[in-house]
């Protein structure tokens, strides 16, 4: 009996370890145009028709214009210039900003709040002269450096006037109507505009008469406007049809610019939406005074600037700001807000990029649409138009094509992190070999064999290692797969279909060696 206790009590334990894998992680992601949403620089200058003639300010024009800076105030980074139209330099101009901006420069900084009424402050001009296009040229050069006028922002000029302007009239000539040399000042006037405006290639506009910069633009003071408008408010109307006052005169000049600015082309591909037609002769940013509703006066700057935030087009798209995701590439799934999905495009398809637009191809001159996984965790501008911005750091994929992405669009995307293999089971003591049980999701797996497993040893012996990753890069494949799963203790290794991925229970047992 003693001997039987004796041996027994020196039998060594048996070690019984059970390891369960993660599940495969997954991962979604939706977010609309807008959601990266950047408060875009506003600029804008108002010229206020103050002749002795004006019919414009009253109460609704104040409300009205009261009503424009609330619809601004909020949505972008304003700066608001009001000028007279009739005037010399920077005499009278106000100006009142979000920031809260003081460009000195004898420009009076003045509230927000008290922009209506400050309209009927300016001094009143008798006479019929009048220089409109010119005298917006001569502001937006003049106030650049003290920051009225900013460089990359969305410029806007809304003219108001009763009138039209005549400084193109020769006043030598006794023929005082020249419809020829009219034209040509207009043409050279928006050359002029579109020459500080910048992504202007330079047209038959120039005049070397009436432009103010030369034809290529050279000493022209140039903004670099995300986009540029010229919004005239006038009468439209012959003054026989005109409801508003006999005293008006249809307007020539100021609405050819507005049409000159509204379509010129930008040389970087930018494009904006279609002006908001209300009335059958109003377009391309001109409105008409004539039909006598002063309160509404203001809609179209209002859509104006509308479409200063609805062109911003994006070619990266955010699928996930943690950087340590790995990611399935076969399980990516991109759907737009609209239910239809893109393909991802094989890397053995050369893409020729373009960086205005949607018109990608591929070497053989075909549409290339669809969307690429970045290889690894990056920081990109996802908007490309109208200017590069709205930085995000992650993993993102890249947009190809009609896949691009315009506001206010949404995108949906999904994944799974890639399978996880694993070709070792760890033990933490030193085994005796000939007691090791292995089970893997219940199935017993053998010692040896092609689909076996085997002790990892230095000579005869079990061998010890410290940090020893036990995540591989597949079967077959038995490097080091990161980031790892690190175990110090002792091994087997796996074989064939015993390599074990996620989700999976793993069993071991055995006695400890006493050597």
């Amino acid at each position: 009996m003693l001997y039987s206790c004796a041996k027994q009590e020196f039998i060594p334990p048996n070690n019984f370890d059970t390891t369960q894998t993660a599940e495969k992680k997954t991962g979604s992601s939706q977010s609309c145009a807008q959601f990266t949403y950047v408060r875009p620089p506003v600029d804008l200058l108002f010229l206020w028709d103050n002749s002795t003639s004006s019919i414009y300010i009253n109460d609704q024009t104040k409300q009205a214009l009261n009503s424009v800076v609330g619809y601004i105030s909020e949505r972008f980074d304003y700066q608001v210039m009001m000028a007279p139209l009739m005037g010399n330099g920077n005499n009278e101009a106000v100006f009142f900003s979000r920031s809260g901006h003081n460009p000195g420069s004898g420009i009076t900084t003045i509230s927000q709040a008290s922009a209506g009424t400050y309209i009927d402050q300016f001094s009143k001009v008798n006479g019929s002269g009048e220089n409109g296009v010119q005298r917006s040229v001569d502001l937006i050069r003049n106030n650049q450096s003290n920051g009225v006028f900013r460089k990359n922002a969305y410029t806007l000029v809304i003219t108001m006037s009763n009138d039209d302007d005549n400084s193109w009239v020769d006043p030598s000539s006794s023929f005082e109507f020249d419809p020829y040399r009219r034209d040509l000042y207009t043409k050279a006037k928006a050359h002029d505009l579109l020459c500080m405006r910048g992504n202007y290639t330079p047209s038959s506009l120039y005049n070397s008469t009436f432009s103010t910069f030369n034809s290529s633009c050279s000493n022209a003071p140039k903004l670099d406007a995300i986009m540029m408008r010229y919004v005239s408010i006038s009468a439209l109307f012959s003054q026989n049809s005109c409801s508003v006052s006999s005293q008006l005169t249809q307007n020539y000049v100021y609405k050819r610019i507005s049409e000159y600015i509204y379509g010129t082309s930008y040389s970087n591909g930018f494009t904006f939406p279609p002006a908001v037609v209300v009335n059958p002769e109003e377009h391309s940013d001109h409105f008409n005074i004539c039909r006598g509703n002063f309160t509404n006066i203001f809609d179209g700057v209002n859509n104006a600037i509308t479409d200063a935030v609805i062109a911003h087009v994006y070619k990266y798209w955010p699928v996930t700001s943690d950087s340590s995701t790995e990611l399935d590439e076969s399980s990516l799934t991109v759907t737009m807000s609209n239910g239809s999905t893109f393909d991802q495009i094989p890397n053995s398809v050369s893409i020729i990029r373009d960086d205005f637009g949607k018109n990608d191809r591929d070497n053989y001159g075909n549409p290339v649409n669809g969307y690429r996984l970045v290889s690894n965790p990056t920081t990109v501008n996802t908007r490309f138009l109208p200017t590069p911005g709205e930085a995000f750091t992650g993993r993102v994929i890249e947009l190809f094509g009609t896949a691009k992405v315009t506001y206010p669009a949404c995108i949906l995307t999904t994944y799974s992190e890639p399978d996880s293999y694993f070709g070792y089971v760890h033990m933490a003591d030193r085994p005796n070999e000939a007691t090791i049980s292995l089970k893997i999701n219940g199935n017993v797996i053998p010692k040896g064999g092609t689909n076996g497993w085997e002790l990892i040893k230095s000579g005869s012996s079990p061998q010890w290692h410290s940090n020893f990753n036990i995540r591989i890069q597949g079967p077959g494949n038995y490097n080091p797969k990161t980031p790892g799963t690190l175990k110090t203790g002792y091994f087997v290794k796996l074989n064939g279909s015993a390599v074990y991925s996620n989700n999976a229970k793993v069993e071991i047992s055995y006695s400890p060696s006493a050597n």
